[in-house]
């Protein structure tokens, strides 16, 4: 596959399935000098130009290599995968809701009991 095939099926998917994108910032360990990853912010931007919501997320250790272009924008930083999974998802419940899925067995959102019926 070629990368111009990736890049307009990246594009598809945007504008067809996702309701929102989730662009982590951060470089990978090998590009760690580059501090950021470009190509998210191309993305991010062709998302945002759709009207989907789009959630930054970069490590705090590179958010000072924060492209100004998007500087302003809200972002998640994080230090460990534990405060990305929380913030994020308190930032997508926030802004999207909880969603169609039910919460786990014994974690209900509802403090009404199911009706039982007499056997």
């Amino acid at each position: 596959m070629t990368m111009g095939r990736l890049v307009f099926q990246i594009f598809g998917a945007l504008a067809e399935y996702e309701r929102s994108l989730i662009s982590e910032c951060t470089a990978c360990e090998k590009c760690r000098h580059i501090g950021v990853r470009g190509g998210v912010y191309f993305e991010a931007g062709f998302a945002l130009g759709l009207g989907k919501t789009v959630f930054l997320t970069c490590h705090e250790d590179r958010a000072k290599g924060v492209h100004f272009d998007i500087d302003h924008l809200n972002r998640i930083e994080w230090k460990r995968p534990e405060d990305l999974r929380e913030n994020l998802k308190n930032s997508i419940e926030a802004v999207l809701g909880h969603g169609p899925i039910d919460p786990p067995y014994g974690q209900s959102t509802d403090s009404r009991q199911p009706e039982r019926t007499a056997t």
